[in-house]
């Protein structure tokens, strides 16, 4: 998720927003906040003293980029942080074949491999129901019987603890690295797409 690398960029957005909000009272209307804030977000180097009427004409293409650029970002922050559906999809159809390519193993491998899951069975949960991890937390652990209707939101509300962190949940491995779920994300819709994934819960990264 681009707000792990950025936490402060949506709350930045968030803020002028709500500037561009009472534009009737501070006259900060959309395109007025972006012209002001663009060259703060998108620096340029310019070197030379002496500004021809041709570099500053760029300069200002430049300048109107940049406003433009910001603009979109304030006007559409609400889906500008989600990946498509079609991407992900993409995404776990390639590392879903690179796994399949991994798990070619020979036959002695696939023999201490049968041996292992043959001893390992007892600790695989029924259909439907996932293993959350959570190591900052007193509760390591917990077995949670997913339904239709269950979110991300319920998942990390059980590990809610007394500091100011906010919790995350997270699908990692299986046929994805890691992704941040949305608290609103159906659990359900994500286990039917990657079954053998692990569920951690863990804060939010701070700068």
């Amino acid at each position: 998720a681009w707000t792990d690398v950025f936490p402060w960029l949506q709350d930045l957005l968030v803020l002028l927003r709500q500037v561009v909000s009472h534009q009737d009272h501070n006259r900060m209307s959309l395109w007025n906040v972006s012209m002001v804030m663009a060259p703060n977000l998108f620096l340029s180097s310019h070197r030379g003293n002496k500004k021809s009427s041709l570099k500053q004409r760029e300069e200002m293409e430049v300048a109107v980029s940049g406003a433009n650029l910001l603009r979109l970002m304030i006007s559409y922050q609400d889906i500008l942080w989600t990946v498509p559906t079609f991407l992900l999809s993409q995404v776990r159809q390639m590392n879903q074949v690179s796994s399949q390519k991994k798990l070619s193993l020979n036959k002695t491998k696939r023999r201490l491999l049968g041996k292992w899951n043959n001893k390992n069975h007892q600790d695989q949960l029924c259909e439907g129901v996932i293993r959350v991890h959570a190591p900052r937390h007193s509760k390591v652990s917990m077995a949670i019987q997913l339904d239709e209707l269950m979110t991300a939101r319920d998942i990390t509300t059980r590990f809610e603890s007394n500091d100011s962190l906010v919790q995350h949940l997270y699908e990692v491995g299986g046929n994805i690295c890691e992704r941040r779920l949305r608290p609103d994300c159906i659990l359900l819709d994500v286990y039917k797409v990657n079954p053998h994934c692990d569920w951690l819960v863990k804060p939010t990264p701070s700068m």
